[in-house]
């Protein structure tokens, strides 16, 4: 007795992002990398958050956005298409583009005279 069974791949890719700018960042321009676990073509898209991603191929596991407005919120959506045709659900990952000033850093001014501190307070 011989039997025959067919296995057809229903399960899509994930894509799994690997490198990242900080969540808040002025890093211009911003790269990520990313991958899956199987052989993919991707997608990708950086949209102002709160738009609708647009996809374009992406040609390789990295990926740069250029010429991001200052002050603005950002995602980057990455999606994977696996060799039978299988489309996962888009990765994204939202950041802001400006500086990054960590809680409760402040600026400091010092005074000097000669090789002397005098003074110095928070700003």
């Amino acid at each position: 007795f011989f039997s025959l069974f067919h296995f057809s791949d229903r399960t899509p890719p994930t894509v799994i992002i690997t490198s990242k700018p900080a969540t808040v960042s002025n890093q211009n321009p911003f790269t990520f990398g990313f991958h899956c676990r199987e052989t993919c073509s991707f997608e990708c898209s950086v949209r102002q958050h709160g738009n609708i991603p647009a996809y374009s191929q992406c040609n390789s596991n990295r990926y740069t956005a250029r010429n991001l407005q200052n002050g603005k919120t950002y995602v980057f959506y990455v999606r994977g298409t696996d060799d039978v045709g299988n489309q996962g659900n888009p990765t994204s990952y939202k950041w802001k583009v400006g500086k990054s000033i960590l809680p409760g850093l402040k600026k400091k001014t010092l005074t000097f005279v000669g090789n002397n501190k005098i003074s110095g307070g928070g700003g």
